[in-house]
């Protein structure tokens, strides 16, 4: 799964868009829950979540647009080295 953040810096100034997130593999399909969020307990980072702070003064006040890519992986293989 890919979290990739269309609105960084901002909304109005999105400079450094796209922004990758963070990047995780074993996301299984309990972990999705539309009540509860989202949860990685059992998931390996490949990028470790960056959260909003750093990314400039005020940009993590303003409303922004992620995405969720997900990706179907086969539980027999392991994940590729990233980036691959």
């Amino acid at each position: 799964m890919l979290m990739i953040d269309t609105d960084a810096l901002s909304w109005q100034s999105p400079t450094l868009s796209p922004l990758l997130h963070g990047a995780w593999t074993g996301v299984s399909g309990s972990a999705i829950d539309s009540a509860q969020g989202l949860a990685l307990d059992s998931a390996q980072a490949l990028i470790e979540y960056m959260g909003p702070a750093g990314l400039g003064p005020g940009s993590y006040a303003q409303a922004h647009r992620y995405v969720f890519l997900l990706f179907p992986t086969d539980a027999e293989s392991p994940p590729p080295a990233f980036p691959a």
